[in-house]
């Protein structure tokens, strides 16, 4: 493939390729670094209430059941986290046979993807490209992982939580399965409070 000018010209420069993998990871942990010091949502100027949408126990409930199924057919057992926005965990579920660890990590995925507000996956390169700022991560919040399989959970362009999955043979398939079940389930995630969508 030809390419964009961007990719062309980053592969002209000394390091080429590289040196743009490794921008690009420093940016996706500068974002998540600043998302969690600043905080995921804006009030308007003047504002004195701020309203945060959550998703309810019943919803949560059926999405991380949801997704163990999803897990199950496709040869996995795994656990389940669901965070709210401030990161706190709200409910996880566990298949029979899932090891501690698979239990932890899940937890921890949901609550840096609801924190950082993108997907654990892309800090899998931003620790390996940007040590440093993920080494910052780490110390400003220690539970922070970067593992595939958190994603966060949005209701139109607001962060409301993560959904973390841990204990399947590797992160893209733990992620895969948060991000099937939030598609199926998108439909109650989007309606209005009161109404529970289909």
């Amino acid at each position: 493939m030809a390419g964009t000018a961007d990719d062309r010209e980053t592969a002209r420069r000394p390091g080429g390729a590289r040196s743009g993998r490794r921008a690009r990871a420093i940016g996706v942990a500068a974002a998540g670094l600043a998302l969690l010091v600043a905080g995921q949502a804006e009030s308007p100027a003047g504002a004195q209430i701020v309203v945060r949408h959550a998703l309810s126990q019943p919803l949560q409930n059926d999405l991380a059941a949801r997704v163990l199924r999803l897990c199950r057919a496709r040869g996995n057992e795994v656990s389940v986290a669901i965070a709210d926005a401030a990161g706190t965990v709200r409910t996880l579920i566990s298949s029979d046979g899932v090891s501690a660890i698979g239990i932890e990590t899940a937890r921890r995925k949901a609550k840096a993807a609801a924190l950082l507000g993108f997907p654990t996956s892309g800090l899998v390169q931003a620790a390996r490209e940007a040590p440093a700022y993920t080494s910052m991560l780490s110390s400003i919040d220690p539970d922070m992982v970067f593992i595939g399989g958190g994603v966060p959970i949005r209701r139109g362009g607001e962060l409301i939580g993560g959904i973390g999955v841990g204990g399947a043979r590797d992160g893209d398939q733990d992620e895969a399965c948060a991000r099937d079940a939030l598609v199926a389930l998108a439909e109650r995630i989007e309606a209005p409070p009161g109404e529970k969508g289909r």
